[in-house]
């Protein structure tokens, strides 16, 4: 089986997630997204049909770095590879992470078929678009993503959610998504609540080129609802500051 790539590279992990900002990570871009983000900073990656067609046993050969993360586009879009392509790295023993648009409901059932429980995590990382985006109304409610969140954790994996914000509006659409999920956590599973610190991320567009941006958010939750700084991470594209990307 092949899998459609963009591009495969090692760099640093710019970002929060399941790996440390800074872990020496191979990074699997594939190609093909089901929405257009209109901050995306991976367009070229955006179109199927496009790209390259690599054998999954090729693409494990290029995963030479303990920690490996998918990205896109959208990883979903090719979810049977993909699952396939997890099962042999966490074979291998390695990390890894998957990066979603949100758009696709989790766990896929190519990975409950193919992958045991009796495994290492993967670590989810998952987008929540806010308005700015025009992709938000693709989003799934509150309710449902508490929901996928339980399932993961049942699975034994990890999930992060994450919100991208480049506007006041962005902001006041984000925090009132957040308080609703985290009390859809607690109705789902009270025990899941306390897991959901600091792998609530908000990350504020081109922050690393306008710092002022995160401290600007800060001080609102601050204002507003002071209790979520002890769940959220701001997070800052460190591979954009060291210039890398």
């Amino acid at each position: 089986m092949s899998l459609n790539v963009n591009q495969i590279f090692q760099s640093i992990s710019g970002e929060v997630g399941g790996f440390p900002q800074g872990t020496w990570t191979t990074f699997i871009r594939l190609q093909g997204c089901n929405l257009r983000c209109s901050w995306c900073d991976a367009q070229e990656a955006q179109k199927q049909g496009e790209g390259y067609s690599v054998p999954i046993t090729k693409v494990l050969d290029y995963c030479e770095t303990h920690h490996v993360l998918i990205t896109g586009g959208e990883p979903l879009l090719q979810a049977s590879g993909v699952s396939q392509l997890v099962e042999r790295l966490i074979l291998a023993g390695k990390e890894v992470q998957i990066e979603t648009n949100g758009s696709y409901s989790l766990p896929n059932s190519h990975f409950v078929a193919s992958i045991p429980m009796s495994r290492k995590p993967i670590h989810w990382v998952i987008d929540h678009k806010c308005l700015s985006s025009d992709m938000s109304e693709q989003m799934p409610s509150p309710w449902e993503l508490a929901r996928e969140i339980a399932f993961l954790h049942k699975y034994g994996d990890e999930a992060y959610i994450k919100w991208v914000v480049n506007t006041e509006t962005d902001l006041h659409f984000a925090l009132p998504s957040i308080r609703k999920l985290m009390c859809e956590v607690r109705i789902e599973n009270e025990e899941l609540l306390p897991k959901l610190r600091g792998k609530l991320l908000i990350s504020p567009v081109d922050a690393h080129e306008q710092p002022e941006k995160v401290m600007r958010v800060v001080e609102h939750i601050r204002q507003q609802d002071p209790e979520l700084l002890d769940y959220v991470v701001f997070s800052v594209q460190l591979h954009k500051i060291l210039k890398l990307l």
